[in-house]
């Protein structure tokens, strides 16, 4: 199409140049630029700075892939934390080394990797607000190109009427002019779109393999969790005081039952979460029961393996006891009663957070097909909702509103928009029209979601 394109102009300018004067042949890209004049010099100047940021941008996608190579080859199923490290210590440069090590001290810090799907998502979203940037000055780029030959046509309209004096010759310079500014416009602004198209379907199958590896990460240090650190200068039972986070005064001589590690992040809707809990029986001197029973019943959308509702586990020789969870697809909170099996005074009850799961679907909630005078704010605000594949309502989601036809701006005075969802899952955005009539399309998107995006049909009048 592109070939043919520059083909098809190039005879068209060579008919007009030879009927004019028959001195300017056209036989190259170059030969159309100087025929242009100085409006064709500016669109091969905007062409140069499109392919310039477009090769720094392909450079060091490719040395940032290159660098992580080698992490993406190794598992690290079965590694110790100092292993894992040293193996993200190998990435060079690379996006997955920074992901990996940031992600390698919030697990130290905070002590456990419950919460590390938040921080990868975070992550992400700052990469991908960066590489937005370069998209915008791509599509500024582009749209600039076609406005040049937009702008070059109406000159050599211009050209050709001016003065009155219609003779053939100013008629076919005018015309070859306009004629060719719009082709170099057109063509220039298709070799951007193509290549930007192409460096960002490179850099979303990096964003991917990025985070299959994150999460690999995450699964491979929640293993982790449960695992007494190598250089530890106390004992597993000292640690286990330290780390009990209930311990309910018991009578003397009976059992009594504490949590000593929870999933304080809760779960997200639809997760399993395998050791969810570490629970332990002793007496009140401290000594621990083993082989003791422990009931665990759940309510309220939680539940255990195989959609259980009651399960009865036994703790081993140090008298501890692993209860893994599942969620249910309604986000909210469940609630666990745990208790020693035939002392009804062990009994504990905890509260567990169920959170939506990421973002699924984004849906119009008001705003749609609103009839409105030009140059004027819709009365209406644009609103979508997100919600997860379980049709929860999804908070903190980003949302991009974006003009996709028309003219006009959104509040910040911007064809792009960027805000979060509410606590309702609900994003919302004001827009004024520009000064044409006619229909205006906006979409709404969820960043880092492969869902349709929301639409709203806008219709620009004269009057109110």
């Amino acid at each position: 199409l592109l070939w043919t394109s520059v083909t098809l102009g190039q005879e068209a300018a060579q008919q007009s140049a030879g009927t004019a004067g028959g001195s300017s042949p056209v036989d190259s890209f170059w030969s159309m630029t100087q025929l242009a004049g100085n409006i064709g010099y500016v669109i091969m100047g905007v062409l140069a700075v499109g392919l310039f940021l477009i090769s720094y941008q392909l450079i060091n996608l490719i040395l940032d892939s290159r660098s992580a190579r080698g992490i993406l080859k190794i598992s690290l199923a079965g590694k110790t934390l100092p292993e894992i490290e040293q193996t993200f210590n190998r990435g060079g440069n690379s996006m997955l080394k920074e992901m990996g090590l940031r992600l390698l001290v919030f697990y130290k810090t905070a002590g456990n990797a419950l919460n590390m799907q938040e921080e990868i998502a975070s992550f992400v979203n700052q990469k991908n607000e960066t590489f937005e940037v370069f998209q915008s000055r791509l599509n500024f780029l582009s749209d600039s190109a076609g406005a040049l030959g937009l702008l070059g046509t109406v000159w050599g309209v211009f050209l050709t009427f001016f003065g009155g004096n219609l003779d053939s010759e100013k008629i076919l310079s005018g015309m070859g002019v306009a004629l060719i500014t719009t082709l170099l416009g057109l063509v220039v602004s298709l070799i951007i779109n193509f290549l930007g198209t192409e460096i960002n379907s490179f850099y979303h199958k990096k964003i991917d393999a990025l985070l299959l590896k994150g999460d690999e990460l995450r699964l491979s240090l929640l293993n982790q969790d449960f695992q007494p650190a190598v250089a530890q200068t106390e004992s597993p039972d000292e640690k286990i005081e330290k780390e009990a986070e209930v311990v309910e005064e018991k009578p003397a001589g009976q059992p009594q039952l504490r949590v000593v590690k929870w999933a304080e992040g809760g779960l997200v809707a639809g997760e399993r979460l395998p050791g969810a809990l570490l629970l332990q029986v002793t007496d009140p001197a401290g000594t621990p029961f083993a082989g003791a029973t422990i009931v665990a019943r759940a309510e309220k959308n939680l539940s255990f393996e195989n959609g259980e509702t009651e399960l009865k586990i036994t703790t081993d020789s140090k008298g501890r006891a692993h209860l893994d969870l599942v969620a249910g697809p309604q986000a909210g909170r469940g609630k666990l009663r745990l208790l020693v099996e035939g002392v009804e005074e062990s009994a504990l009850e905890k509260e567990v957070p169920i959170r939506p799961a990421p973002p699924a679907k984004i849906e119009v909630l008001s705003g749609n097909d609103q009839a409105v005078a030009i140059n004027r704010e819709l009365p209406e605000k644009l609103k979508v909702r997100v919600k997860d594949s379980f049709g929860n309502t999804v908070s903190e989601a980003a949302v991009v509103f974006q003009l996709k036809m028309g003219k006009g701006v959104f509040k910040d005075g911007n064809h792009l928009f960027s805000t979060k969802t509410n606590s309702d899952g609900v994003a919302e955005s004001s827009f004024k029209l520009g000064n044409e009539t006619g229909f205006y399309l906006i979409e709404a998107k969820v960043k880092n979601c492969d869902c349709p995006p929301a639409e709203f049909r806008i219709l620009g009048k004269n009057h109110a």
